[in-house]
């Protein structure tokens, strides 16, 4: 038997009328689902999808029940229920420009992004041994690692490799106290002479 294909169409999808957030189960819905038309079907490529062109909101009256132990489910009351219904489809890009970051630009013939730091990527491919490409990106990525690094080292991502444990840190500490220590020095100082001289007076 040949296959028939199946076209980019609005078809019959099967839709809950229960709202996602509802957690009692003192109410239920009637009817809790529906069938609606929603874009489906198949495409050239797989960089195409089928996806709606067209829809509208349909407002379906559905009855709410109150569940009752050992009695008759009582009628509560009456929601409308708002489900969004595809009228036109039409198989689309799956990436779409809203997709690409700051280094890329949107090519729509070919449904992608596409790096425009070119020379961000040649420079990566001088460091290949430690780096790579990502192109879905574009940045230059350190090559998956095998082993942690050891105690006094951390990983550096700029140089893709373990670095000791800087103590830059501890110097500028150091160096802010040694730093401001005259200063504090003098306000003290300062502070003796006018105690001091109160003193006398």
């Amino acid at each position: 038997m040949e296959p028939v294909a199946a076209s980019c169409e609005p078809d019959s999808e099967l839709v809950s009328l229960r709202p996602e957030n509802l957690t009692s189960s003192r109410y239920y819905y009637y009817p809790s689902c529906t069938r609606v038309k929603r874009c489906s079907g198949c495409c050239n490529t797989k960089q195409l999808v089928c996806e709606p062109t067209a829809n509208r909101t349909i407002l379906y009256k559905v009855t709410i029940l109150e569940y009752r132990p050992n009695k008759k489910d009582r009628f509560s009351h009456r929601e409308l229920v708002p489900i969004e219904e595809h009228v036109r489809c039409k198989c689309q890009c799956r990436v779409k420009a809203w997709h690409c970051n700051e280094r890329q630009q949107y090519n729509a013939n070919n449904c992608r992004c596409e790096c425009t730091n070119r020379a961000d990527r040649d420079e990566c491919a001088l460091d290949s041994d430690r780096k790579q490409w990502n192109p879905s990106t574009c940045t230059c990525d350190c090559l998956p690692r095998n082993e942690d690094c050891t105690s006094g080292s951390h990983y550096d991502r700029n140089a893709c490799k373990c670095v000791p444990v800087s103590i830059s840190r501890r110097t500028t500490a150091s160096a802010s106290a040694v730093r401001y220590s005259p200063v504090v020095v003098v306000l003290s100082v300062a502070v003796v002479a006018a105690i001091a001289a109160a003193y006398h007076h």
